[in-house]
């Protein structure tokens, strides 16, 4: 038997090759295995893949796919798999107060989409108006506003954008 086949876990589908992604298998390289599991009934298993090689195999074929899709939901933001692999697991955890970091991160690497940055300095100029103001958006501990329109300027001062 190869890596990429697996005897079936109780609660594990099998999955015989990477370019077959189970639903359980996409989330959890997009977000953990413990979020995956609250999309399927059964006990949480240690993975939904048959093995560490599986689980990066597979990420290496989809990878594309899944940064491209999670830019476009949430622009400066990679699946959680991207940061285990390629990235730096200390900037995975969600939650703007690392945006900048994150931002930085995909810039200085060349993992920024065009259109992504686009986004970014769009939501950050809207963010900019709104510093100081009574619609100004911030929450506990965090300035979403001043976060997103730093990240803005950060993706501007990256292409040379006056």
């Amino acid at each position: 038997m190869n890596q990429l086949q697996g005897v079936r876990a109780v609660g594990r589908p099998i999955y015989t090759h990477p370019s077959n992604l189970t639903e359980a298998q996409e989330r959890e390289l997009m977000s953990g295995v413990q979020i995956a599991a609250m999309f399927v009934a059964g006990e949480v298993p240690e993975s939904y893949f048959d093995s560490e090689a599986h689980r990066r195999a597979a990420w290496a074929m989809h990878s594309d796919r899944l940064c491209a899709e999670q830019a476009a939901k949430h622009p400066g933001d990679r699946p959680l798999a991207f940061w285990e692999y390629e990235g730096v697991p200390e900037l995975s955890p969600c939650g703007p107060q690392l945006d900048v970091k994150r931002v930085t991160f995909l810039i200085e690497g060349g993992h920024l989409f065009d259109l992504e940055g686009d986004e970014l300095i769009r939501v950050g100029k809207e963010a900019q108006e709104r510093i100081d103001t009574d619609a100004e958006r911030f929450g506990p501990n965090f300035f979403p506003d001043r976060a997103a329109a730093e990240t803005g300027e950060l993706v501007e001062g990256s292409r040379g954008i006056a």
